[in-house]
């Protein structure tokens, strides 16, 4: 275990329906035509109480395991200033946060609330609480960014690591 960066994430073997949804998950951000070859993705995932949690790691981040899901931070995060920290957890926690909106139907319909909290020399911070159902789990993110007024945050990527999320039995 590197202290710095915490325990690895170990990527699912030989997961092409991970590195598919990866890939169609850059596709819905614009960043790759769906024809075209694709890279496989690289897939983290973690194990809360008999549930696997699977995310394709956007491109910029590494991912590292915690007790309740994954922290995506960002590779290179020792040089900004700026907050940019994404989680993703099983389990319902709102964190204050009252989820006001939604995006999408259905079973893939992601509930989510943002707050807007004036800030320092790295802009006003943003937080995006967002959670869907993921099999027989609930998926909770908390996405924190900051940007200078009058600036809205690109909640994009962390909206497409949300509903690319998988859930599985571990056992």
């Amino acid at each position: 275990m590197d202290p710095a960066t915490g325990p690895a994430v170990p990527r699912a073997a030989g997961s092409r329906a991970l590195a598919a949804l990866g890939a169609c998950t850059l596709a819905v951000l614009g960043a790759c035509d769906r024809d075209a070859p694709q890279p496989a993705a690289r897939i983290a995932t973690a194990e809360v109480a008999g549930t696997v949690l699977s995310v394709a790691v956007p491109s910029g981040r590494r991912a590292v395991a915690i007790p309740a899901g994954l922290v995506l931070g960002l590779e290179k995060a020792g040089a900004r200033r700026r907050i940019d920290a994404m989680t993703l957890e099983l389990g319902r926690d709102a964190a204050g946060v009252s989820f006001d909106q939604v995006r999408g139907t259905g079973a893939a319909a992601i509930r989510y609330g943002v707050v807007r909290s004036p800030g320092g020399s790295g802009g006003d911070e943003v937080t995006l609480v967002a959670e869907r159902r993921c099999a027989d789990a609930i998926v909770t993110l908390h996405f924190a960014t900051q940007v200078e007024e009058p600036e809205a945050p690109d909640l994009e990527a962390a909206f497409a690591v949300l509903a690319g999320a998988r859930c599985s039995s571990g056992r």
